[in-house]
């Protein structure tokens, strides 16, 4: 189970864990627990309305955090409901 922030930064931490590194791809069946034993717990970016949380009650996304979204949602690997 992960409790990460819902930002780029949270994200990718998780995925490090539940999917493995770039750097150490070829070696991630060992080194990552795989996605069908991972739970995300806490807010999800998609269910902001549901939950009725406003988005000027969020804190805005820096530049970095910006670019770091957008190169992560072009990953083949990523999970579609991460992106």
């Amino acid at each position: 189970m992960f409790l990460v922030d819902a930002d780029p930064h949270g994200i990718e931490i998780m995925s490090t864990w539940v999917l493995g590194s770039s750097a150490l791809s070829h070696d991630s069946s060992n080194l990552a627990i795989g996605l069908d034993r991972a739970t995300w717990l806490g807010l999800r970016p998609t269910r902001w309305d549901e939950d009725g949380i406003a988005r000027n009650d969020l804190i805005p996304l820096s530049p970095l955090d910006r670019r770091k979204a957008i190169s992560m949602s072009k990953r083949d690997w990523m999970p579609e409901e991460w992106r």
